[in-house]
C-alpha cells in the first residue's frame, strides 16, 4: 500500500502534520478580522457554487478588496491560488447544514500551516540534522512563531510560506540524485507562491541564482537541462493553472486587475513617501513596538545569532534563506507604502512567509544544545522558546476585535498610530490588560455566548488525536513500522474538524440569531439555480455567508439609506438581466418604519416598483425575505382606459405566464390627486364563480399609496400569482380598488364606469 511506502522521515513529517493541525483546530476561532479575508472567501464560495470567480457579497465595499467591472459584477482583488485551493472545503461543507461555511473555509490555514511545519522538519533532515533537531525546529515554528495566530485566519501569508518553503526544499535537492523530482517540487512551490500572492515573485532573482548554483553540481549537461526544464514546466504549469482561474471572471475586470498588478509591482504610494520609505518600513518590521518580528517571535533572535555558524556549515542554504528574507522585506517596503503594517492583525503579518527562514539557522543551536557540555545553551533556548510560545498563547487568548474596540476608545485611528509606535498601546501590552475581560475565543469554548458553554467532544477527540499522533512519532523514533496509530489519526483528524464545526453555523459572534438561521434554511429550500440573493444590510454579510448553503449567489449592498444610489440601481437592473428571480433579504420590519415606506426603504421600494412579489418568508420582524419575479422580455400592455371613481384610470394591463407563476402589470393614471388611501385588489375566480386566489395591498405592496400620487402621474403595479397552488382549469381574472370611509366601517369599492365595481382582465388557464 502507498501508505506503507513512506520513508521514516516522511512518516515522522506526517505525524508532525497531524499533531500541529490538531492543536490548531483546538485553537480555532473562525471569525474574520478583515474584509481581505472575506473577499478571498467570496472567491472560494463562487468557485464552489457556480464555477465562477466573483465577490458580489462585497459589492458594497469600496475600499480596494474587490474589483468592479460591469454593473452587478465584482471580483476579489487578489490572486486566485488560495481561493481555488479552498473551494473544495466550501463545497464539502455545503452538504452539512449545521456546519458554518465561513468557518469551514477558515480552517484552511490550520492544515496549511501544519503542512509547513512538517515540511520544515524535512528541510532539517535534508540538511543532515537529526530527527530530534528537525522536530524541535518544526515545533518551535508551529507553536512559538507568528505562524500560530495566522493559522486561525484566512490571510494568504501561510500558503505563501508553504509555497516558498517547498521551493526552497526542492532547491536543496536539485544537485543530487533525484534532481528532476526536486526541480519539479521547487517549481510547484514557486508557482504556488506566485499564484497565491504576486508579491512573492520578489524572491525570483535569489531563487534563480540558487538554481544555477545547484544545477552546476550535476555531472552531465543532459541532466542539468532536464532539471531546468522540469523546474520551468512545473512553475509555469502551477502558476498558469491557478492564474487561468481568473479567466472565469468577466473581461470587464481585466483592465482594473492589470492596473493593480502594475501598481503592486512598481510601488504604489512610494512617490508620496520618498525613496527612504522602504528603509523605514524594514526598520519598523525589525524594531517597532507594534510590529517587530523579534518581539512577536522572540525565537527569531536565536536564528539571527546562529546565522554565522549556519553560514559556515551550509553556505548556499544560509545565503538562500537570507536572500529570501531580505527580498521579502525590501519588496514589501517598496510596494506597500502606508499599508506596511497589514491592517488589523498580530505582529508583522507580511513576514509570516519568511518566518521558517528566520528560524532555520537555529537548527545548529538545537544540535549543539543536545551535547552534555552545553546545558547553558539548552536553558537559554528553552527560556527563549517558552517566551515565544507564551507570546503566541497571548495572541490567541484575546480576540483581536476586543483590542480593536479598546483602541477605538483611546483615540481615533489609535491602532495605526499609538498601536505601532507607543509601547503602552501595542497589542503585546494591551492584551495583558484585556486577558480577563473575555473568555478564550475558541469554537469549542463558547465563552462569547451568555457566560459560555464548553463543548467537550472536540477536546475529547483532540486528546485522542494528540495521543495517537504522539504514539506514532514514538514508534517511528524507535524504528518500528506498525503504525496503526497514524491510520487512526488520519481518520480522527477530519472527524475532529467536523465535530468542531458542527455547531458553528449559528455563531453569536456573527450577529444573526435563530430567526435569521431559520430564514437561511427557508431560502436554501426555496431557491433555484438561477436565483440571486440580495442582502440590503451589509453588516449581516458575514452571517449569511456562513449560513446560506444553497447555490444562489449572494449580493450585498450598504445598510439601507434614505436615498437610492446610481450604483445600487445599476446592480438591481443587472440582477434582473442575469437572473430569473431575486430574493431580497431585509433586516428591518416594515410596520415600525415611518410613512411613506418608499422614503424609509428605497431599495425595497425599487423592487416593488420594478418586479412582482411572488412569495415572502418571515421568521421574525427582523428576518424576512421577499421573492421577486419579472418577465423575460418587456410586455406590450393591452389598452383598457377604464376609470375607477372620478380620479383614477386603469390605463392598461400586461400579462406573462410561465409554468410556475402568472405575472400581471396594472398601469394606473391619476386624473386628479386621489383624496383617499385606496387599496388594490386582484382576484382569480373559478368557473363556479368562487374565489380561488386574491391579493389586497396598497399600490406597489404599500410603497406607493394613492395619497402620494400627483395629478397625471402614472404608477405601475405588479403582481405574481403562484400557479402551483391552483387546481388545473380555467379562471377569470378581475381587479379593482376599494377604500375605508371611516374606521370600523366596511370597505367601499371604487365604481367602474359603465357599471360594476371591478375590471375584468380576461381568462387564465392553469395547466
Amino acid at each position: 500500500m502507498p501508505f506503507l511506502r513512506l520513508s521514516r522521515d516522511q512518516f515522522f513529517a506526517l505525524g508532525i502534520f497531524i499533531i500541529v493541525s490538531t492543536v490548531y483546530i483546538l485553537l480555532f476561532s473562525g471569525v474574520p478580522l478583515s474584509t481581505d479575508e472575506v473577499s478571498l472567501f467570496t472567491g472560494a464560495q463562487s468557485l464552489s457554487q457556480r464555477g465562477v470567480l466573483s465577490a458580489t457579497p462585497l459589492y458594497w465595499n469600496r475600499f480596494g478588496t474587490v474589483i468592479f467591472a460591469a454593473p452587478g459584477h465584482a471580483f476579489p482583488n487578489f490572486e486566485p491560488g488560495q481561493m481555488a485551493l479552498a473551494a473544495p472545503l466550501h463545497r464539502i461543507a455545503r452538504y452539512f447544514p449545521n456546519v458554518g461555511l465561513l468557518h469551514a473555509v477558515w480552517m484552511f490555514n490550520c492544515f496549511i500551516t501544519g503542512a509547513t511545519a512538517a515540511l520544515l522538519f524535512l528541510v532539517g533532515r535534508r540538511l543532515a540534522y537529526s530527527v530530534g533537531t528537525g522536530a524541535a525546529l518544526a515545533g518551535m515554528f508551529a507553536l512559538g512563531s507568528i505562524a500560530l495566530p495566522y493559522a486561525r485566519t484566512f490571510f494568504r501569508e501561510p500558503l505563501s510560506g508553504l509555497g516558498l518553503l517547498l521551493a526552497f526544499y526542492g532547491l536543496l535537492g536539485m544537485g543530487g540524485r533525484r534532481s528532476l523530482r526536486n526541480s519539479l517540487l521547487a517549481g510547484i512551490g514557486l508557482g504556488l507562491a506566485y499564484a497565491t500572492k504576486r508579491a512573492n515573485l520578489v524572491v525570483a532573482p535569489v531563487f534563480l541564482v540558487g538554481v544555477l548554483l545547484y544545477v552546476r553540481d550535476l555531472p552531465r549537461w543532459r541532466t542539468r537541462w532536464l532539471a531546468l526544464a522540469g523546474l520551468a514546466l512545473a512553475t509555469a504549469s502551477v502558476a498558469g493553472l491557478f492564474q487561468a482561474t481568473s479567466l472565469l471572471q468577466d473581461a470587464g475586470a481585466a483592465p482594473a486587475d492589470a492596473a493593480r498588478n502594475v501598481s503592486e509591482m512598481t510601488g504604489g504610494g512610494l512617490s508620496e513617501q520618498g525613496m527612504l520609505q522602504p528603509l523605514r518600513i524594514i526598520r519598523d518590521y525589525l524594531f517597532s513596538p507594534g510590529k517587530s518580528i523579534f518581539l512577536y517571535t522572540p525565537f527569531a533572535l536565536a536564528g539571527l545569532l546562529a546565522w554565522p555558524w549556519f553560514l559556515r556549515r551550509h553556505p548556499r542554504p544560509a545565503w538562500m534563506a537570507l536572500g529570501f528574507t531580505l527580498t521579502m522585506l525590501g519588496g514589501y517596503g517598496y510596494t506597500k507604502g502606508l499599508f506596511w503594517f497589514g491592517g488589523l492583525n498580530w505582529g508583522p503579518r507580511f513576514l509570516v512567509p519568511v518566518t521558517p527562514f528566520l528560524l532555520m539557522p537555529a537548527l545548529i543551536l538545537f544540535e549543539q544544545a543536545r551535547g552534555p557540555h552545553n546545558k547553558a545553551l539548552a536553558w537559554a533556548l528553552a527560556i527563549l522558546g517558552a517566551a515565544s510560545v507564551g507570546v503566541q498563547a497571548l495572541a490567541v487568548a484575546v480576540p483581536m476585535s476586543t483590542y480593536s474596540s479598546y483602541m477605538s476608545s483611546v483615540a481615533p485611528n489609535a491602532m495605526w498610530t499609538l498601536g505601532l509606535y507607543d509601547w503602552r498601546y501595542t497589542p503585546f501590552v494591551i492584551y495583558w490588560r484585556l486577558i480577563n475581560r473575555q473568555g478564550v475565543d475558541f469554537v469549542w469554548a463558547r465563552y462569547w455566548s451568555n457566560g459560555g458553554t464548553v463543548d467537550g467532544w472536540p477536546l475529547l477527540l483532540g486528546g485522542l488525536l494528540l495521543g495517537s499522533g504522539g504514539w506514532g512519532l514514538v514508534q517511528i523514533w524507535r524504528g518500528r513500522r506498525r503504525l496503526w496509530s497514524f491510520r487512526l489519526s488520519l481518520l480522527l483528524l477530519p472527524l475532529l474538524a467536523f465535530v468542531t464545526l458542527r455547531v458553528s453555523v449559528d455563531d453569536p459572534r456573527l450577529p444573526g440569531g435563530p430567526d435569521r438561521l431559520a430564514l437561511s434554511r427557508a431560502i436554501d429550500t426555496g431557491s433555484r439555480p438561477n436565483d440571486a440573493l440580495l442582502l440590503d444590510d451589509a453588516t449581516l454579510t458575514n452571517y449569511y455567508l456562513n449560513t446560506l448553503h444553497g447555490a444562489a449567489p449572494l449580493h450585498a449592498i450598504a445598510k439601507p439609506a434614505k436615498t437610492l444610489t446610481a450604483a445600487d440601481e445599476q446592480l438591481f437592473v443587472a440582477l434582473q438581466q442575469d437572473f430569473s428571480r431575486v430574493w431580497l433579504i431585509s433586516a428591518e420590519p416594515l410596520d415600525t418604519l415611518p410613512q411613506p415606506w418608499s422614503a424609509a426603504r428605497p431599495h425595497e421600494a425599487w423592487w416593488n416598483a420594478h418586479a412582482a412579489k411572488l412569495a415572502e418568508v418571515v421568521t421574525s420582524p427582523y428576518a424576512r425575505a421577499s421573492l421577486y419575479v419579472y418577465p423575460e422580455q418587456p410586455l406590450s400592455p393591452e389598452p383598457l382606459g377604464v376609470p375607477l371613481g372620478d380620479r383614477i384610470v386603469l390605463e392598461s394591463a400586461g400579462r406573462w405566464q410561465t409554468l410556475e407563476w402568472f405575472y400581471l402589470e396594472l398601469h394606473w393614471v391619476a386624473d386628479q390627486r386621489p383624496a383617499q388611501d385606496d387599496t388594490v385588489f386582484v382576484q382569480l375566480l373559478g368557473s363556479d364563480g368562487k374565489l380561488a386566489w386574491q391579493h389586497d395591498a396598497r399600490p406597489q405592496q404599500g410603497f406607493r399609496p394613492t395619497t402620494d400620487w400627483q395629478a397625471g402621474e402614472r404608477v405601475v403595479d405588479r403582481f405574481a400569482i403562484p400557479l402551483d397552488r391552483l387546481a388545473a382549469g380555467n379562471y377569470r381574472l378581475i381587479a379593482g380598488m376599494y377604500f375605508f370611509p371611516k374606521d370600523g366601517e366596511p370597505p367601499q369599492r371604487l365604481p367602474v364606469k359603465g357599471g360594476g365595481d371591478f375590471v375584468a382582465l380576461g381568462a387564465l388557464q392553469v395547466p
